[in-house]
């Protein structure tokens, strides 16, 4: 397996809680939060010092994790959110 530098993060956001609503009477949507894992992999290799630089320029409080799996995007998304 091979070993991947992975920057992952959480973004929130509203969504339409789908449930119907009669705007001809004014009624307005529901909205709920979403939180979203993200997650990108870091393509200079191992190095870690120059991913960490990076997410924390970041606007969402990014983690970096250091992964050997051959699903690294969804193991970090999984570690982010848990």
């Amino acid at each position: 397996m091979t070993l991947y530098t992975v920057i992952a993060w959480r973004e929130s956001s509203m969504e339409w809680d789908g449930e119907p609503f009669a705007a001809d009477l004014g009624h307005r949507p529901r909205f709920k939060e979403s939180v979203t894992a993200k997650a990108l992999v870091w393509i200079k290799g191992k190095d870690m010092e120059g991913a960490k630089t990076y997410a924390k320029t970041m606007q969402h409080d990014a983690k970096v994790f250091l992964i050997e799996s051959e699903t690294p995007l969804e193991d970090a998304r999984k570690l982010i959110i848990a």
